[in-house]
């Protein structure tokens, strides 16, 4: 059986991009590593993932793509060899083990840092590498829910978990991406590498960011579904629709049948692309976002503010953007800018 290194060394391929001839090797995970490793790897970096023997790691995944899969027994004396030998020759190793498994493998920073003193080193965690909660088990769900992040999504009566998007692959994956390639350009000039710990519950606090400013400055609660950006306003959401058929002209002067969604906003699909709705005024009042009643007490929830259904400078007919006119085909071409006959 061929070692690691020859292995890798065989799977070197005419990559492009601006990370062409940089070699990578990840210790297999799921989640956010294997997700940085694929942004790397499409960036043209040479990607050589080291998984467990038997493992048959799926080659089709896409989160796993452009990259040779070596698999080797880590607890071997004779394999940790070579793969030391492996890492002597790399740019960056991305691993996301709990931390201390790399240090008790015979593979933590000092080790292989000392054979590659230009070695940029990843680490994803949960927690950190140190810390209270360093060793606790825990999941993208439980990283997101100290900062704050879950509880800002959802419904009134609940949170609703943003899938698995802001802790292992927002505040994780990208942000040990963005190091990496930071210390890849100090390595390049001062010729030493670095550690690079990201951890997950740091990196959704990072993304938290702009909501800690708005909640300082008094223009954010915490009440879910009462900011204009967590479904508050009319038009920063996914409301139930009832949907309507009305018959149009398009533009080259045939009939056709547009369906479009209607309750308290919507945008207009047309059954064919060509499809171009001429009675906008109609239409846009079918559209008008809400009653009278449901204006009053959206205005009172925010404490007599702006109702966000007033009509906005960019199209003073339209309520706020309770009416989407880009989602409608422009008979003219051309991206946005339309007209609207007079009512």
């Amino acid at each position: 059986m061929n070692s690691p290194a020859s292995q890798a060394h065989a799977a070197s391929g005419r990559a492009s991009g601006p990370l062409t001839g940089t070699r990578i090797v990840e210790f297999a995970g799921i989640g956010p590593g294997p997700f940085a490793c694929m942004m790397l790897a499409d960036m043209g970096a040479e990607v050589v993932t080291l998984d467990r023997v038997g493992a048959r790691k799926n080659l089709k995944s896409v989160a796993g793509r452009g990259r040779k899969v070596v698999e080797v027994d880590l607890k071997d004396k004779a394999a940790s060899a070579q793969v030391l030998d492996l890492l002597g020759h790399a740019d960056a190793l991305i691993e996301g083990f709990r931390p201390g498994v790399m240090e008790r493998l015979g593979l933590g920073p000092d080790v292989v840092m000392a054979r590659n003193p230009r070695l940029v080193f990843g680490r994803m965690t949960g927690w950190g590498q140190e810390g209270p909660l360093a060793q606790a088990a825990g999941h993208d769900i439980n990283y997101i829910s100290v900062t704050g992040a879950l509880a800002a999504i959802g419904t009134k009566d609940k949170p609703v978990p943003p899938l698995n998007l802001v802790g292992d692959f927002g505040g994780g994956a990208l942000y040990l991406v963005v190091g990496v390639l930071a210390a890849l350009l100090e390595a390049k000039k001062s010729g030493n590498g670095q550690v690079v710990d990201a951890a997950m519950c740091d990196g959704a606090a990072s993304l938290m960011s702009m909501f800690f400013d708005m909640a300082a400055a008094g223009r954010w609660t915490d009440a879910r579904e009462s900011n204009f950006l967590d479904g508050g306003a009319h038009f920063y959401g996914a409301p139930a629709r009832r949907t309507f058929r009305r018959r149009v002209r398009r533009a080259d002067g045939s009939q056709g049948m547009a369906f479009a969604q209607a309750k308290t906003g919507g945008c207009v699909q047309d059954q064919n692309p060509q499809g171009v709705v001429q009675d906008h005024g109609r239409l846009r009042r079918l559209l008008r976002a809400g009653s009278d009643h449901e204006r009053s007490a959206r205005a009172s929830a925010h404490g007599g503010a702006k109702d966000f259904r007033q009509p906005s400078r960019r199209h003073p007919a339209c309520p706020g953007a309770a009416f989407f006119p880009h989602a409608l085909v422009n008979p003219r071409g051309g991206d946005g800018g339309y007209s609207e006959p007079d009512e």
